[in-house]
C-alpha cells in the first residue's frame, strides 16, 4: 500500500467528507475548527484511505512556535512507521524553517497519538486532569 501524506488547503474539506461522515457531530466541529485555525494541515492516506488529519495553529503571526493537533483513524494501524517517517520529514521541515517549538496535549489513554508524538520527538509533561501536554523542539547542529 502506497503511504503519503499530502499538505491539505484549509478552505477545502472535500477531499475529507467520507472522513467527516463517519465522524460525530461533536468531533466533525472540533475537525473544522482545527482546521479553520491552522496556517497548515496535512492529511495522511494509505491508498486511498484516511489514516491521519494533523496541523498547526500558531498563537499568534509572529509566534515562533504553534500548536500541533492530530486526528488518527482505524486506517493508521499496521502503517504506523511509514506513516511516522512521512510524518518526521515534514515535522523537520517546520521545525528548521517556520516553527522551531511545536506545543500541544493529548488525552491520557490515546497510545496511538502518545506512540506517533513520540517518534517525533515530543517531550511530555505531568498529566494535568484528561491532558498531557508535549513540546517537540528543533534540534541543535
Amino acid at each position: 500500500m502506497k503511504v503519503q501524506i499530502q499538505a491539505l488547503d484549509r478552505s477545502d474539506t472535500a477531499g475529507l467528507s467520507d472522513l467527516l461522515l463517519m465522524m460525530s457531530a461533536g468531533d466533525r466541529k472540533t475537525l473544522h475548527t482545527c482546521l479553520r485555525l491552522s496556517s497548515f494541515s496535512w492529511v495522511g492516506y494509505v491508498g486511498e484511505e484516511i489514516a491521519c488529519v494533523w496541523g498547526l495553529v500558531p498563537p499568534s503571526l509572529l509566534s515562533s512556535q504553534a500548536y500541533i493537533w492530530l486526528y488518527t483513524t482505524q486506517v493508521a494501524e499496521g502503517h504506523q512507521f511509514l506513516l511516522v517517517r512521512h510524518s518526521q520529514m515534514v515535522i523537520q521541515t517546520i521545525l528548521n524553517e517556520h516553527f522551531p517549538v511545536l506545543t500541544g496535549h493529548c488525552l491520557v489513554g490515546a497510545d496511538r497519538s502518545i506512540r506517533w508524538l513520540r517518534w517525533l520527538g515530543a517531550t511530555f509533561g505531568e498529566p494535568t486532569g484528561r491532558g498531557i501536554p508535549f513540546m517537540i523542539r528543533k534540534k541543535d547542529g
